[in-house]
């Protein structure tokens, strides 16, 4: 129900209004009729308003009670140990620590810390006005109002998970002694959003189970129908929880938007549906206080009918052309392939700088945005990349490059396969074809390339082999256009793209 919402809400936020570069052949079809278009998205922005804040009403509403919490968690908040310190030292300690760090509002050692410093205070008997449960609170709070406006935080689900499990517990605590200040927060409520949309349709068991979990525990600090949609109808088998006894689904209860974008992340997470067989993409941007970001930014991963195409790899690695001719010295030399889809410049590393998402069109059938990485590279004048995707239909990605006077370089361009093994190329300089399976790439630039091929292990610690094509330009053009075509797989059953918004949800116990 916040899906359209959210997006609106970014647009209205950046001032951007369905402005941008227009898909090949549409002859700026993007452009026409702005007025019209922005009249209608700002009529949905106070329809989905309304709805976001009927819906945050009722979660403000819920008060949880012992008899809603599952006796482990209740038994783990008894339970909590003292660390040793007295409550003076740890607040001195964590105090010290917070000065230190301009940047400790997104330090989730330091978040750990203060939720461990407000269960040591109300395991101490402290209650709501008392000094050091006020000082642990007051920390919170600011660490919840920093982050995401969605919910979101850049970096890995691991990264992040355990952060956000532990201020689900700390306003869950909290709320049992009449506290609400921390559970009535809106971060709390796009929460179970952004951690379903961590489920892409090739995500693994693992991940499918970490996330139903932290769902559950979300669910005791308000029973969300997006949780117990989820719950009655993702894993298998359904699970349904007592708490969720009072909160009757209706029959025609939605799906749960099973897309999102989300700015504070620098991450569009979208699929096409909840279906197992559903279309799904990650881009990423970039943050610029956040490196591991801009290391990505760029980045697209595209998973067809469940089937991934265009991967991410978990790092960086060292790797050897197949079939490299040696150089003069009779060596051959290795290159660095990054872990995404991304570009590179000579040799140079990108370096901090923001890339920000623009989004054009954004549902659940097609998607049309632009990632503007022009700060990341100080060789580059411009680094756009655009991309459009429909369901069941073909990818199409547009990297458009400008150098500044004087600092023309090579440039490459990494794409990271689902190949394990290597892959067809045929390539007449500007036209390259790569084709795996019943995979079809098909690269077209305005600028002679080579082409090579890679295969490298996913990580150090992990020795599948993916495969990545480097595209390079020849000489060093003042600038340069590719379109990346991922064409649709044949023969695709349609059943295995169903709309699930169609399925009626489940009602029943189970």
């Amino acid at each position: 129900m916040y899906s359209c919402w959210l997006l609106i809400v970014i647009c209205s936020i950046s001032g951007i209004w369905l402005t941008g570069c227009s898909e090949p052949g549409s002859s700026g079809a993007l452009n026409q009729n702005i007025d019209t278009q922005s009249a209608t998205i700002r009529e949905q922005y106070v329809e989905r308003e309304d709805a976001v804040n009927a819906s945050l009403a009722a979660r403000q509403a819920y008060i949880p009670s012992r008899d809603s919490i599952s006796s482990s968690l209740l038994n783990e908040f008894a339970a909590t140990p003292s660390p040793g310190l007295s409550l003076a030292t740890a607040y001195s300690q964590l105090a010290a620590r917070i000065q230190k760090n301009p940047n400790w509002r997104a330090d989730p050692a330091i978040a750990e810390a203060c939720c461990q410093l407000l269960n040591q205070a109300i395991y101490a008997g402290q209650q709501p006005g008392d000094e050091d449960y006020e000082r642990a609170l007051a920390w919170l709070m600011e660490i919840v109002e920093v982050s995401g406006r969605f919910g979101e935080r850049p970096g890995p689900l691991e990264q992040w998970m355990s952060l956000d499990q532990s201020l689900v517990n700390a306003a869950l605590h909290t709320a049992l002694l009449g506290d609400y200040r921390l559970k009535d927060q809106s971060f709390f409520a796009f929460l179970p959003l952004w951690t379903m949309h961590q489920v892409q349709p090739d995500s693994d068991q693992a991940t499918r189970k970490a996330v139903t979990k932290f769902l559950i525990g979300q669910s005791q600090l308000y029973p969300s129908p997006n949780i117990q949609w989820w719950l009655e109808n993702v894993p298998q088998p359904p699970i349904h929880l007592k708490r969720f006894d009072a909160v009757t689904l209706p029959a025609d209860f939605p799906p749960p938007p099973s897309f999102g974008f989300y700015p504070q992340a620098a991450v569009v997470l979208w699929r096409s549906s909840w279906a197992p067989g559903a279309d799904g993409l990650v881009t990423h941007g970039a943050l610029a206080d956040d490196a591991a970001t801009c290391l990505q930014a760029g980045n697209v991963s595209w998973t067809p009918h469940a089937e991934p195409v265009l991967v991410l790899g978990n790092e960086a690695t060292q790797g050897y052309a197949i079939g490299a001719e040696p150089n003069e010295d009779g060596a051959i030399m290795a290159s660095l392939i990054p872990a995404s889809s991304v570009i590179r410049v000579g040799e140079n590393q990108p370096e901090p700088g923001r890339a920000p998402i623009i989004v054009r069109e954004l549902n659940d059938h097609s998607g049309n945005l632009r990632v503007n990485a022009s700060e990341l590279f100080p060789q580059l004048s411009i680094w756009h990349r655009d991309l459009f995707w429909k369901t069941g239909g073909e990818l199409r990605i547009i990297d458009t490059i400008s150098y500044d006077f004087g600092k023309r370089d090579r440039t490459s361009f990494f794409w990271r396969l689902s190949a394990t093994e290597p892959v067809s190329i045929e390539t007449d300089r500007k036209r390259t074809i790569v084709e795996w399976g019943e995979n079809a790439i098909v690269f077209q630039g305005n600028t002679p390339l080579e082409v090579d091929q890679f295969l490298v292990p996913v990580s150090a610690t992990d020795p599948t082999p993916q495969v990545v094509i480097r595209l390079r330009t020849i000489g060093r053009p003042h600038s340069l256009r590719l379109l990346t075509r991922v064409l649709p797989r044949e023969n695709v059953a349609p059943e295995e793209v169903v709309d699930m918004a169609k399925i009626p949800a489940s009602t029943g116990a189970n």
